[in-house]
C-alpha cells in the first residue's frame, strides 16, 4: 500500500486521461471486489464494460472528476446531473488499490461536494451487502437511504438496473 500524502488536487476528467481512469477503475474493481465478497467471487459479472464506460465519460451530462498526486490518478467519480437540475446521480467511483482504506475517498468526496455548490442533492444505487460502500456513503459521507428498488417498487417494470438496489441521497442543507 502506498502511503497517501494528505495533499491532492482535485480535477475534471481531462479527455487525455479516458485511457488512464477506465483502466483505474477496473483495477480498483479487480481489486476490490474480491475483498468484499470472497475470492472465488466472478469480478468479470460487475465489472463496468468499456462501452458502458465510454458512453458515461463522453455524455453531454456526465460529469468526471479525478483526485491527482504528483500528477497521477489516485481516485475518481463519475456522475450524470441532468441540464438545469441540482441532483447527481453517482454512476461509478474508486479508489486505485494502492490508495484504499486509508479515507482517500472520504476526503475527495466531500472535498468535491464542497466545490460544486450547483449540486444541492447526490443520489447513488447501493447494492445490497456491499459493506464498504455502505460504510462509505452511510457512515462517513451521511447519505440516507431514500427507497428499496424491488419487485414491489412503483416504478418498478421488471427491468430497472436499479431493482434489488437501496437508493440512497445526500441532500446538503
Amino acid at each position: 500500500m502506498t502511503q497517501l500524502n494528505t495533499d491532492f488536487q482535485i480535477a475534471p476528467l481531462a479527455k487525455a486521461d479516458l485511457v488512464v481512469y477506465k483502466s483505474s477503475l477496473k483495477a480498483a474493481y479487480r481489486h476490490g471486489l474480491p475483498n468484499r465478497y470472497g475470492e472465488d467471487f466472478p469480478v468479470d459479472l460487475l465489472m463496468p464494460e468499456d462501452e458502458y464506460l465510454n458512453i458515461i465519460l463522453k455524455s453531454d451530462i456526465e460529469r468526471s472528476f479525478v483526485a491527482l498526486q504528483n500528477g497521477a490518478i489516485i481516485a475518481g467519480i463519475s456522475f450524470r446531473q441532468d441540464e438545469g437540475s441540482s441532483k447527481a446521480y453517482v454512476n461509478e467511483i474508486f479508489t486505485v488499490p494502492a490508495y484504499q482504506e486509508q479515507g482517500l475517498m472520504t476526503r475527495f468526496f466531500l472535498q468535491l461536494d464542497q466545490q460544486l455548490d450547483d449540486i444541492k442533492t447526490w443520489e447513488y444505487g447501493l447494492v445490497p451487502g456491499d459493506s464498504a460502500s455502505m460504510n462509505l456513503f452511510i457512515n462517513r459521507l451521511g447519505f440516507e437511504i431514500s427507497e428499496f428498488m424491488n419487485e414491489r417498487h412503483p416504478e418498478d417494470d421488471k427491468q430497472l438496473p436499479n431493482a434489488g438496489k437501496f437508493i440512497i441521497q445526500k441532500k446538503k442543507p
